[in-house]
């Protein structure tokens, strides 16, 4: 049996019972595929689908409130402020951990400078820097005891 035969042969089948069918039965059948035809029009309309099946404008026209439900909208909101909160969160943390960095470096730095100093004043000046006119007049200016005097 192939793919033409099989929806024949059904059809045959079902209609073989047609005739069996009390007609209280065969009024609520047709009053059940009467009101499925519509829903299915309606569900078109809504998306707006035309007989060729082309989405149209029809579903902003048709049905404006639908967007607005509380059952859409509520979880919807509740996720776009979720999505913000943990851009909030991820934001903060790369701020924090920028100026972690930072004053790390700035740490660094300040340790190499002063372990450059401790270098420079821990070690013996030649008998030529205390020689030097222009050293002395620099010490002078730059001494904290040159502050105090008028």
């Amino acid at each position: 049996m192939n793919e033409q035969e099989l929806p024949r042969k059904v059809a045959q089948r079902l209609e073989e019972g047609l005739e069996a069918i009390s007609p209280a039965v065969s009024r609520r059948l047709a009053t059940a595929r009467e009101a499925a035809l519509s829903r299915v029009q309606r569900a078109d309309a809504l998306v707006g689908r035309s007989s060729s099946g082309t989405v149209g404008g029809a579903l902003l026209a048709s049905a404006p409130g639908r967007f607005l439900d509380r059952r859409i909208l509520a979880p919807a909101l509740a996720l776009v402020l979720v999505l913000l909160g943990v851009l909030y969160w991820q934001q903060a943390q790369r701020v924090h951990q920028y100026r972690a960095d930072a004053r790390d470096y700035a740490n660094a730095r300040y340790a190499d400078i002063d372990a450059l100093d401790a270098d420079v004043l821990g070690e013996e000046l030649p008998v030529t820097a205390y020689l030097d006119q222009g050293f002395e007049v620099w010490l002078y200016h730059h001494s904290p005891a040159s502050e105090q005097l008028p």
